[in-house]
C-alpha cells in the first residue's frame, strides 16, 4: 500500500492524540479518520509502555475487514499477521488481543483484564457497557485508548457522555478548541474533504449521493437527530410510474408476513433503462372491510401469492415481456416466519425450479434504509402507482421520536408491512443487480 505523506490536519490530530488518554477520531465516511487513527495506533504500538493491548470491534469480522486489512497492507505480513482462530493480532512483534463489542454481554469478554493500550473501531455500534469496562480495565501507567466513529444520534452515549466532555476538540474547520473539560479525551473531527487520497470529482459525487439526515452525518460529520420522514428524497411526481419499460430481469419479490396484519409482497425488476422497477405488488389485509377481520393460514397465502404471479399481467402501457405471468430469480421472505418459509419452500418445490428459489431476507434496518434511500436520491429506483400499499408507506414512514430521544435510529413500526418488503428485496439482493444500474455516480454502485 502507498501510504501519502500525512496532511497537516492529519499531523496536528496525531499530534493532540498523543497528549489524552482517550482519541476518538469521528467524522464523515471517507474521511481518513480510520487511516490517521491506526497510523496512531501504530505508533503507540511501537513505542507506548509494555502491558496487554486489545484491539475491538462491533464484530471480528468488521475489525478485521476496517482495520487489520489496513495494517497488513501497510507495513507488510511480517510485521503484522493474524490468527483469526486465536483471536490474537501480532504487529511489531507485539501481541494483542482481537475482540467484539456486539452486545451487553461483550463486556464480560474483557473483564479481568489490565491494559495498556485499546483501540476501538465503529465506537457507536457497540453498548455504552461495553465502553465502560474497556476504560476501567486501562489501569497501566500512561494507557491509551484510540477509537473511530461515524455520527449517528445527538442523543447518542458517545456524544453525550464523550464527546461532549473532550478537554480538546479539532474541528471539521481544523480549528483547536480548548474546552477545560476534566474528561482527558481529545476529540478529531474529519470530514470527505480532509482525505488526500480522494479527487475533487469522488469527492463531489459521493456528496450528491446523500440528502437530509445522510447528508448531516455521512458528508457533514454532524451528530443529528433522525426526525421526520425517513425517506425524505422520495418525491411522487418523479418516483411513482404510471408505465415502465421493458422489464430485462425479473429480479425478485420481497415479503413481510403478517396474519394478524397485512401480508404484503413486492415484485422488483430490472428495466431496459438501467433503473430497478417495483413493478407490482400483493397484498392481504385481514382488517380491511371486505374481509372482516379474517386471517388466513399459511397453506393459504403461500398459494394465493404464487397464483398472484402465475396470472400477473403487465400494466397498461408498459412493455415487458411475458404477457400474463412472470417466475421472479428470487422469493426474499422474512426470517422471521419460517412457518411460512417452509410452505413456500414446499409449494415451490412443486411448481419447479423456474420459479425461483427462496431466500432469507437481510433484515438490518438502518443499511437496508440507507440503501434504498439512495436509490431514490439518485433517481434509479422507480414504482409503479399500481402498488398502492408501498406509496401511501413510503409517503408516512417517519422516525420514532421515543427511540431518537434515547439516542437510537428507529423507524416507527406502523404501516410498513409493503415497506419492509421493498427493503428486504432491495438489500439482499443488492450484489445481484448493483453493478447493472445506470447510477450518475458509480460510487454509489460499488457501495
Amino acid at each position: 500500500m502507498d501510504l501519502q505523506p500525512l496532511t497537516p490536519k492529519q499531523r496536528l490530530a496525531v499530534q493532540l492524540s498523543r497528549q489524552h488518554q482517550i482519541s476518538i477520531y469521528e467524522g464523515s465516511v471517507r474521511s481518513a479518520k480510520t487511516i490517521t487513527s491506526l497510523i496512531d495506533w501504530m505508533d503507540f504500538v511501537r513505542n507506548g509502555p509494555r502491558g496487554n493491548l486489545l484491539m475491538a470491534g462491533k464484530t471480528t469480522r468488521t475489525i478485521r475487514d476496517n482495520c487489520i486489512e489496513e495494517l497488513v497492507k501497510m507495513v507488510g505480513p511480517q510485521l503484522c499477521s493474524y490468527n483469526q482462530g486465536k483471536g490474537v493480532l501480532t504487529l511489531f512483534g507485539r501481541r494483542i488481543i482481537v475482540a467484539s463489542g456486539n452486545d451487553e454481554s461483550s463486556k464480560d469478554k474483557i473483564r479481568g483484564l489490565t491494559l495498556v493500550g485499546a483501540y476501538c473501531d465503529e465506537l457507536s455500534t457497540m453498548p455504552e457497557s461495553f465502553f465502560s469496562m474497556l476504560t476501567s480495565r486501562m489501569s497501566e501507567a500512561d494507557p491509551r485508548l484510540i477509537g473511530t466513529s461515524n455520527p449517528d444520534s445527538s442523543n447518542h452515549w458517545l456524544k453525550k457522555n464523550y464527546l461532549d466532555k473532550a478537554q480538546v476538540h479539532l474541528t471539521r474547520t481544523g480549528e483547536v478548541k480548548d474546552l477545560s473539560s476534566e474528561l482527558d479525551l481529545a476529540r478529531l473531527t474529519f470530514v470527505i474533504d480532509d482525505n488526500p487520497t480522494l479527487t475533487p470529482t469522488y469527492v463531489q459525487q459521493r456528496k450528491a449521493e446523500y440528502s437530509g439526515l445522510l447528508y448531516k452525518r455521512l458528508i457533514l460529520g454532524e451528530w443529528c437527530v433522525a426526525e421526520g420522514a425517513v425517506f425524505s428524497m422520495f418525491d411522487e411526481d418523479l418516483h411513482v410510474v404510471d408505465e415502465m419499460p421493458f422489464i430485462v430481469d425479473w429480479i425478485g419479490t420481497g415479503i413481510d408476513v403478517g396474519h394478524a396484519v397485512p401480508f404484503a409482497a413486492v415484485l422488483l425488476g430490472l428495466g431496459e433503462d438501467g433503473r430497478l422497477y417495483f413493478t407490482g405488488e400483493h397484498r392481504y389485509d385481514p382488517n380491511a372491510k371486505e374481509n372482516q377481520g379474517i386471517s388466513k393460514a399459511n397453506s393459504q397465502l403461500s398459494p394465493e401469492y404464487l397464483n398472484w404471479l402465475r396470472t400477473y399481467r403487465k400494466p397498461h402501457g408498459s412493455r415487458f415481456s411475458p404477457q400474463t405471468g412472470v417466475q421472479p430469480r428470487y422469493h426474499v421472505a422474512d426470517s422471521a416466519a419460517r412457518d411460512f418459509r417452509e410452505q413456500l419452500h414446499m409449494d415451490l418445490r412443486r411448481l419447479g425450479s423456474r420459479y425461483g428459489s427462496l431466500q432469507l431476507a437481510t433484515k438490518d434496518v438502518l443499511p437496508g434504509i440507507n440503501w434504498m434511500a439512495s436509490l431514490l436520491q439518485q433517481d434509479v429506483l422507480k414504482i409503479h402507482r399500481s402498488c398502492t400499499g408501498l406509496i401511501e408507506e413510503i409517503s408516512s414512514y417517519v422516525w420514532d421520536p421515543k427511540a431518537t430521544a434515547e439516542g437510537e435510529d428507529k423507524p416507527l413500526k406502523q404501516d410498513d408491512h409493503s415497506i419492509d418488503a421493498a427493503r428486504y428485496v432491495l438489500f439482499t439482493l443488492r450484489q445481484k443487480y448493483r453493478r447493472r444500474i445506470n447510477f450518475k455516480h458509480e460510487e454509489v454502485a460499488a457501495a
